[in-house]
């Protein structure tokens, strides 16, 4: 008897312990963590969900989105092929679909650039898309100049800016909307979480603490927004009038870091197995020799000119290649690249 009491009671205590052990785990699996959807959070503390929350948040949808950011086109629901979005650009040869500033409150191309190095992942013109879905405008600062009036449906709306890219940058067609919707799922599944942000130890303690309140704090959702860009900045440089000079005043370049610069700059696109079909670069003399003997001059092999102003559109040739802005390449890293340039055999 004092045997089957004593499984009795030790088979009370395991269960009880499994039955608590369940509960912590469960209790933990919502625990805010790094791995949390940072509008997850901003919605538990009252914020408002986006405009451009999706509809269908199913991997499926997901997929199709994923598809259409990376080749134009995807299956739709009905199971059948859409038709391409672009015959010359998908969403990733202008932008990553990764995190590319360690610090995501700073624009530093510089940083970025190491950054991007130590994860094996191209230096863009455009700004990513991962955390796109946390942002409140796109096409900001000197896009205006450039779009004038088509940037007002598109200054803070991501819809807006989706369409102007596919219609315009991309040289293609608008979304339906069912493409629309599977593109605001992907960029969903690649919005900000906890771990992106520089949060401290006492930061996530904060957090903690704020953690199942269930009470709207306008405060919290302004301190959490605090530790990202709810819009990417863009300032348009000139190149420099005098380009044999150039930005090298009070600068020197670096030929190793222009390397970098022009592999994963330059050959991004223009290398075998980039998209451009008009110009296709390698580390050869050739190509560097081109670059090196056009310096100073005011065409598209001008380094200073390529970079700032890009390239635009004509009959006939209608793909176009993007301006680099201060915030995607610093007149230091221009100078890098010049370097490289000039002290290649």
């Amino acid at each position: 008897m004092k045997i089957q009491n004593i499984l009795v009671i030790g088979a009370s205590v395991v269960l009880c312990g499994i039955l608590m052990g369940t509960a912590w785990l469960q209790g933990n699996a919502n625990d805010w963590n790094k791995e949390t959807l940072v509008s997850d959070v901003l919605e538990a503390l009252g914020a408002p969900s986006p405009a451009h929350k999706p509809n269908d948040l199913s991997p499926e949808n997901i997929q199709r989105g994923r598809d259409l950011a990376t080749t134009g086109y995807a299956i739709g629901p009905d199971g059948k092929r859409s038709r391409i979005q672009s015959r010359y650009f998908a969403c990733t040869n202008c932008h990553l679909m990764d995190k590319e500033d360690p610090d995501l409150r700073v624009s530093d191309p510089e940083a970025r650039l190491t950054f991007l190095l130590q994860r094996n992942l191209p230096f863009l013109q455009g700004t990513t898309m991962y955390g796109t879905y946390n942002k409140e405008s796109w096409y900001n600062g000197d896009y205006e100049k450039k779009y004038g009036d088509w940037i007002k449906p598109a200054r803070h709306s991501l819809e807006g800016a989706i369409n102007l890219c596919a219609t315009v940058c991309s040289q293609g067609r608008a979304l339906e909307a069912w493409e629309m919707d599977a593109m605001k799922a992907y960029f969903w599944s690649i919005s900000l979480k906890l771990g992106d942000l520089s949060l401290t130890e006492s930061d996530w303690q904060r957090l903690k603490s704020l953690q199942g309140t269930g009470k709207p704090d306008p405060a919290a959702v302004a301190w959490l927004k605090s530790f990202y860009r709810l819009g990417s900045p863009a300032t348009f440089v000139e190149a420099p009038e005098d380009k044999r000079t150039g930005y090298q005043v009070g600068r020197k370049g670096n030929p190793e870091v222009g390397k970098h610069l022009f592999v994963r700059g330059c050959m991004s696109c223009h290398g075998a197995q980039g998209s451009s079909k008009y110009l296709k670069l390698d580390m050869g003399k050739l190509s560097l020799t081109m670059f090196r003997n056009k310096i100073a001059s005011n065409g598209y092999f001008s380094l200073y000119e390529i970079i700032r102003h890009g390239t635009h559109s004509t009959q006939g040739h209608r793909p176009y290649m993007p301006n680099y802005t201060a915030e995607r390449m610093s007149n230091q890293q221009v100078e890098d690249l010049r370097a490289f340039v000039e002290a290649a055999p």
